[in-house]
């Protein structure tokens, strides 16, 4: 499969070809004011559960969104193990936390090429060798992706998300999410909104590191709105967008620095679309944008 070609494909197929994307209520599904901390964790765990399983056959044969959707689902367990983690941390909760981390870091490598393949968009740089180089490139590491989706880890983690929801359910908290996450999201915010005034100044790792802090908080926020009232639903979802713009923005200079040190380390010449992520107007532009939305984000109410 020639170029970029190769990426844009998978977004085609048939249902019969790949799974079905996790809905919207599969992602946060209804949950009473009074829901514990434990039980929200409980379902959190199984949402990710279900949609890993239904994605994993699909990402196993090189499928760009099954692969996305399977990490999303892991980070928004990793985000909800870290946001109870207060009042809900055992030594089952931490070792499955450490092993999402190992899974989402095995899929990550290939998503990575996916998301460079998908800006090189110009039918005259798609059959380029250049973009060939990266597409065998990207065909490495779903090799690596399908062994590991094949791995006794991979399987021991299945076992162990599952048996977390026993875990999770039976903890003894009196916390309700619904009280325990208001203060909580406060306490990202804040830290959030620290870290973002030295935005300018923070070199590339210090950046991705808040790019995964607003991440984190964007995440924290939906998983909030399906126990928020209707008050704090509101003020909630005004925050949404800003913290989605952060996690992009930042996300795109990561993503060229990162694109850049695998080119150096394969070997390869980087892909003019993640190089022009690079040029002084457009790094300006995303930095602009980031700093626009952690200043909002600041200001910010949460009720």
């Amino acid at each position: 499969m020639a170029g970029a070609e190769a990426v844009r494909r998978t977004q085609k197929r048939t249902a019969a070809g790949r799974a079905p994307r996790a809905s919207r209520t599969d992602r946060a599904e209804q949950a009473p004011a009074r829901l514990s901390c434990a039980d929200a964790l409980h379902a959190m765990a199984r949402q990710c559960l279900t949609a890993i399983k239904r994605q994993q056959a699909a990402a196993s044969r090189g499928d760009a969104d099954a692969l996305h959707e399977m990490r999303v689902a892991l980070t928004r367990l990793r985000t909800a193990i870290r946001f109870v983690a207060p009042v809900i941390e055992t030594p089952a909760i931490r070792q499955l936390k450490r092993e999402a981390s190992w899974l989402n870091g095995k899929l990550g490598a290939a998503r990575d090429l996916d998301v460079a393949l998908r800006r090189e968009q110009q039918p005259k740089q798609a059959g380029s060798e250049r973009v060939r180089r990266w597409v065998a490139e990207r065909q490495r590491r779903y090799l690596q992706v399908q062994r590991t989706l094949r791995g006794k880890r991979y399987r021991r983690f299945l076992d162990m998300l599952a048996a977390s929801m026993d875990t999770a359910k039976s903890t003894n908290t009196a916390d309700t999410v619904s009280g325990f996450s208001t203060d909580r999201l406060r306490q990202w915010q804040t830290t959030l909104r620290r870290k973002g005034r030295k935005l300018n100044r923070l070199g590339p790792k210090q950046r991705h590191k808040l790019r995964i802090r607003g991440k984190r908080f964007r995440y924290a926020l939906e998983w909030s709105l399906t126990w928020a009232t209707p008050a704090q639903a509101r003020a909630r979802k005004a925050l949404l967008a800003d913290a989605k713009t952060v996690q992009e923005t930042l996300g795109k200079l990561n993503d060229a620095c990162e694109h850049r040190a695998v080119a150096k380390l394969r070997g390869l010449k980087p892909l003019r679309g993640m190089d022009k992520l690079e040029r002084p107007k457009i790094r300006k532009r995303l930095l602009a944008s980031a700093a626009q939305a952690l200043k909002e984000l600041g200001r910010g109410e949460l009720t």
